[in-house]
């Protein structure tokens, strides 16, 4: 696959983002957490490598959150909230299992440690990384900004903040580069500029980080848990969706490279997902029109996400145009068929075949029959593909099986991620 050079940094900043999007009040807070470890590691002296792992650790340190209602995300933005480890230890077993973020999984899930006069190096019996006590002051000072007023003006409250908590709170070498840093103005600018830094660090250091084909199936599937583990209502939708629509390309003809690249997209279809509220995700009734609305955002957040990523176009069109309908009542684009590639309307249908026979916690999946009404019904009012309609129909029994046995086995990885 000689078009797609995604890196390393992109998808860890496109993941940052996503997290972000739950509301205004959080915007660009994991960028503002990166950028401030940054400086501060570089004011300590560590050196590019642990520097570097300290970047992406902050750019994700709260990406256990996305299991949160709204409210409770907005309360770890509070100096002093309560429960700081909740959300810490989610993000750890999100991350986890995969090789190339198991040192920033480890770190994340102290990122809100106290050092307690030095007691807190250790945590039922394990150490506990300084780079998780440099995240954990990094993040206090973020909260601390009030993004609406001018930042020098504010300098000296929250230095003392911080300071306040030396020792206890925080650690003290850290808190002496941060008395030493919070001195130079640029310190507060990046702090309220992140992209500046960002843009830098990216120039900088991208192009060693492009990841391999087996790479970025690893962090699809982190998308993927991202999305789907947020609620039982959505635990194994995407799978159910990557495998149909994989499945579905193959039977039409599609080279294996490309075969590769909808099993990606099928898994990251729903990624804009995470901008959504999780009262509206497991709302059971009716919705009202504006949170149908704001559901409708879903597929926009998605696309400006993955466009960002180099080598993402195919990727990022098959994925997030699943809700443009082919005579144009689609969202959000309206595109007609005339814009829409084989590979947007292999997922259009692969995504309401899935949502309707799949089933949720309050109401069972269609049966055969009904679903092939649905489809049909789609079909005639021009709405999805007949000819991938007709793919699906001729194998009807072995695609529904694939679902089927995918979903069986995320819902048992859903379970363990629970109550691990």
């Amino acid at each position: 696959m000689k078009e797609l050079k995604a890196s390393y940094l992109d998808i860890i900043l496109a993941i940052a983002e996503a997290v972000d999007l739950v509301s205004p009040n959080v915007n660009k807070h994991h960028k503002q957490v990166a950028v401030i470890a940054w400086n501060l590691a570089k004011e300590m002296g560590l050196h590019d490598k642990d520097t570097m792992t300290l970047f992406i650790a902050a750019l994700l340190h709260d990406c256990g959150s996305v299991a949160f209602t709204l409210d409770d995300r907005l309360k770890t933005l509070d100096f002093d909230f309560e429960n700081p480890n909740r959300h810490a230890v989610i993000g750890y077993h999100l991350l986890k299992d995969f090789s190339p973020l198991k040192q920033v999984a480890e770190i994340i899930k102290y990122h809100n440690a106290r050092w307690f006069e030095g007691s807190g190096r250790e945590h039922n019996g394990e150490k506990v990384p300084v780079h998780s006590f440099l995240i954990h002051l990094a993040d206090r000072i973020a909260v601390s900004i009030d993004l609406n007023k001018e930042v020098l003006c504010q300098v000296e409250e929250i230095r003392n903040k911080i300071i306040d908590g030396e020792g206890m709170i925080f650690m003290p070498e850290i808190v002496d580069a941060f008395k030493r840093v919070s001195n130079c103005e640029y310190f507060w600018f990046d702090a309220t500029n992140p992209d500046n830094l960002i843009r830098e660090i990216v120039l900088k250091y991208n192009t060693d980080m492009i990841i391999s084909e087996k790479e970025l199936l690893y962090y699809a599937e982190l998308f993927r848990r991202m999305i789907d583990f947020r609620s039982l209502f959505t635990s194994a939708h995407s799978i159910g969706v990557s495998v149909v629509a994989t499945e579905l390309a193959k039977k039409m003809g599609f080279s294996e490279g490309d075969v590769f690249l909808m099993k990606v997209a099928g898994l990251l279809h729903d990624i804009g997902k995470i901008a959504i509220p999780l009262e509206i995700l497991e709302k059971p009734a009716s919705l009202t029109k504006d949170e149908f609305n704001i559901i409708k955002t879903h597929v926009y957040h998605s696309y400006r996400m993955l466009e960002k990523i180099p080598g993402f176009h195919k990727i990022n069109a098959w994925a997030s145009l699943h809700h443009e309908k082919l005579n144009g009542t689609g969202y959000p684009f309206h595109y007609k068929v005339d814009k829409l590639a084989l590979g947007s309307r292999i997922m259009a249908v692969a995504d309401v075949f899935v949502a309707i026979s799949e089933d949720r916690p309050y109401r069972d999946g269609m049966k055969e029959q009904q679903a092939l009404n649905v489809l049909d019904s789609m079909e005639k009012a021009d709405q999805i593909d007949s000819k991938v309609v007709k793919c699906l129909k001729e194998d009807y029994e072995n695609i529904n099986n694939l679902r089927k046995d995918a979903q069986k086995r995320i819902m048992e990885e859903f379970d363990n991620f629970l109550y691990s």
